[in-house]
């Protein structure tokens, strides 16, 4: 019988080189994980100023 898959999948383990090495063309030691987008509040909340308004169409909610 199979481990479940919690079991077989590694610990997280951050790392912006692994991202940074795939966007300049390059094998990683692993896929890097990452978010894709980031809701305007949460970057509001880190930048300490609203966001500017998105092109219509182009809204994460």
């Amino acid at each position: 019988m199979t481990a479940p898959l919690a079991h077989r999948l590694p610990e997280p383990d951050p790392d912006a080189g692994r991202l940074l090495a795939v966007l300049r063309r390059e094998t990683p030691d692993r896929i890097p994980l990452f978010e894709l987008g980031i809701a305007d509040n949460v970057l509001e909340a880190f930048l300490g100023k609203p966001m500017p308004p998105r092109p219509e169409g182009n809204s994460l909610e």
